[in-house]
């Protein structure tokens, strides 16, 4: 997805307890197939080490959603 006008890509980020949300909230906006990345839930009282990891861990699959290919696959 795109934000209009803009040609800017767009991922939705969201916690487990919240996707059902996310998805209703997007078909209700006219975005049913937005591309949304599900971290785990809560990340509230997560010792910060463990957020980072899971942050580092989302972000391929975040840039993947944005559209963005992978350099190492085409060297």
């Amino acid at each position: 997805m795109l934000v209009e006008g803009r040609s800017k890509p767009t991922v939705a980020v969201v916690t487990a307890e919240f996707t059902g949300l996310a998805a209703r909230m997007a078909a209700r906006l006219d975005h049913p197939s937005l591309p949304t990345l599900v971290l785990p839930f809560p990340l509230e009282g997560r010792p910060d080490e463990e957020v980072r990891s899971i942050a580092h861990d989302a972000y391929p699959r975040l840039v993947r959603l944005l559209g963005v290919r992978d350099r190492a696959a085409h060297e």
